[in-house]
């Protein structure tokens, strides 16, 4: 956007708050939204990713004879012309996990990893569960400054739809 258009924008969402400010329900409301998001567990996850099956399959070779799987580095197994990221996460909640595995990572115990790698649009995943403990939303009055936000995007939000709806219907 020219820094102009900015400044209206702003100045848009600003009447928009005024005219439409948030609630303690709508923050309530929020809460729960994110919290259902997030979950009641965070884990702790080893994620490689590969666009090739076969490399996929030999790292799941390399895991599945290695005497502790967790310690197994692609870039030990690879040579350069093989494609890949990998990556151990610090913890994260659900919501950061791709919706293609969500559920599998929701369900494998910890200190396990995926029988077969994971098939999606772009790839191979294999994804083992390095360890996972229980999430609690910090309490509404803790994070109230992050709840109005959220909760004056979902005004903005709201808005901007209303006028999109109505300009299609012309």
């Amino acid at each position: 956007f020219p820094s102009h258009d900015i400044v209206l924008f702003k100045a848009w969402a600003q009447l928009i708050l005024e005219k439409n400010p948030v609630t303690q329900s709508l923050k309530e409301a929020v809460y729960k939204e994110q919290s259902d998001l997030l979950g009641k567990t965070e884990y702790k996850i080893f994620h490689v990713f590969v666009v090739d099956e076969t490399a996929a399959k030999i790292l799941m070779d390399k895991m599945n004879t290695a005497s502790d799987w967790t310690t197994v580095e692609p870039k030990k197994v690879f040579d350069s012309s093989v494609k890949y990221s990998f990556n151990r996460t610090d913890w994260i909640n659900i919501s950061a996990v791709l919706p293609d595995f969500r559920q599998t990572v929701a369900n494998m115990a910890k200190g396990t990893y995926t029988a077969s790698p994971i098939r999606v649009k772009d790839g191979w995943h294999i994804v083992g569960l390095l360890d996972s403990r229980p999430f609690v939303m910090p309490a509404i009055e803790k994070i109230d400054k992050e709840l109005t936000a959220l909760a004056e995007r979902k005004i903005l939000d709201s808005q901007i739809q209303s006028l999109l709806s109505n300009e299609n219907r012309r």
